[in-house]
């Protein structure tokens, strides 16, 4: 959601005040959305212990994954809350230009391709149907890959909007 509202707050090239306090509010209810998810988690893990003596889950590709792209998102987040939000709160008010965003373009796109693609990966990954068998570095090389796509795209896409 913080990725939808940042994009939508720059849209007039600015960051108000009001939609940076926007986006605090809205990643405090995701990280607690990503506590619970951690919780429920070790829950499910717990019991399919309890049960089996194994977690046979873990030794998927799918699984596998997924909780990669879990801690993805986590790492991901980390450096929003450090990186991002720093240099997002540097512009509020101010008009945002290709000269006062400098490197930190190559952050915003990054940051923000990895958690889309990561959430959306997941989910796609969830809905394959079990009979669906790849390879962990397959899943993992695919991601990587739209990620790397994604964020030089979004790169050109933020400067080209700052230039303008």
């Amino acid at each position: 959601m913080s990725d939808f509202l940042f994009f939508n707050a720059i849209k007039d090239k600015k960051i108000s005040s009001d939609e940076f306090s926007s986006l605090v509010t809205v990643s405090k209810a995701i990280w607690a959305g990503l506590l619970i998810l951690i919780l429920s988690g070790l829950g499910l893990f717990t019991l399919v212990y309890l049960e089996r003596g194994s977690i046979p889950m873990l030794s998927s590709p799918r699984w596998q994954t997924k909780l990669t792209l879990v801690v993805v998102v986590i790492l991901n987040g980390i450096f929003f809350r450090a990186v991002v939000f720093s240099r997002m709160k540097k512009l509020i008010d101010r008009s945002i230009t290709l000269e006062n965003i400098g490197k930190s373009i190559w952050y915003f796109a990054a940051s923000g391709v990895i958690s889309i693609t990561a959430w959306y990966t997941i989910i796609i990954i969830s809905l394959l149907p079990r009979s669906f068998r790849v390879s962990y570095a397959l899943l993992i090389g695919f991601y990587l890959l739209i990620v790397i796509c994604g964020t030089l795209l979004a790169r050109y896409i933020l400067a080209r909007k700052f230039s303008a």
